[in-house]
């Protein structure tokens, strides 16, 4: 039985993330240089062709969000006796769930720096026009915070592709809720939907978690999914957020998706 993560060729072991799953590592011998996020199907998992399905579109997607300055930059991708393997470069930063709660003294550059890489993810384009990718997994765990020179005092990088569409396809539209339910849309809680308005919603209540500390979701096991499809989200007031913040933080968590703005871009310009 496999235990470890094998790296693809040219690269080796630094230290292991998951077991069997994701590695940093680097290239050849050298002990110097630059790291890398190496990730492949789990064993148990690499016969299931959605799962390798998964790690090839996510590869396919970084290619084609690769400049985009909020994305981590594929380095290597493929398949060998192993199986699958993506590689790609480190992303700087760290990731919003292992901030302290509240721990910004300018929420709304801190908010306009994650809507930023958000609008970039949604409004990327090639030669054949929008790309429509939907990152459709958004958690505190996945938007990687980092500070950065020039006016704003972050830059946030979008990372774990797993689950995300693009106009080429994306996982099943089967009705089955496939992410991170405590961040999830209502509608992606009851019909596994994903589109640019449950990344918005995703992207609300992560920050107003950041921000003020207080969860969008409190129930546990099979009583989330309920909560999550079925209640809007209770907003209570949160002392010291501008207005503007708790204004974008409510129309980005509005139930009805139809009373949440279209695009990120909706919302940059509010906070302007």
């Amino acid at each position: 039985m496999e235990r470890v993560f094998l790296p693809p060729a040219g690269f080796v072991l630094v230290h292991p993330i998951t077991a069997r799953t994701a590695i940093v590592a680097r290239e050849g011998s050298a002990p110097g240089g630059p790291r890398f996020f190496a990730k492949r199907v789990a064993s148990a998992h690499r016969g299931v062709a959605e799962a390798r399905e998964m790690l090839v579109r996510e590869g396919c997607i970084l290619h084609l969000l690769a400049g985009s300055g909020h994305t981590a930059a594929p380095v290597a991708d493929g398949a060998d006796a192993a199986g699958p393997f993506l590689v790609t470069e480190m992303a700087a930063g760290r990731p919003v769930g292992n901030l302290a709660i509240g721990s910004t003294d300018e929420p709304t550059r801190e908010l306009v720096a994650a809507l930023l890489a958000l609008h970039a993810v949604h409004a990327a384009a090639d030669g054949e026009g929008p790309l429509e990718v939907v990152h459709g997994d958004l958690s505190p765990e996945n938007l990687l915070v980092r500070a950065a020179d020039g006016p704003l005092p972050c830059h946030v990088t979008v990372v774990d592709f797993e689950l995300a569409s693009y106009r080429d396809g994306g996982p099943p539209q089967d009705g089955s809720f496939r992410g991170t339910l405590r961040y999830a849309a209502p509608e992606s809680a009851r019909e596994g939907a994903r589109t640019v308005r449950g990344d918005l919603f995703a992207l609300g209540a992560i920050f107003y978690e950041r921000f003020t500390g207080i969860p969008t979701r409190h129930r546990e096991g099979p009583a989330l999914i309920l909560e999550v499809a079925e209640e809007p989200v209770d907003l209570r007031p949160a002392s010291g957020l501008p207005t503007r913040v708790e204004g974008a933080l409510a129309r980005l968590l509005a139930f009805d998706p139809s009373g949440r703005a279209a695009s990120a871009k909706e919302v940059l310009d509010q906070l302007a």
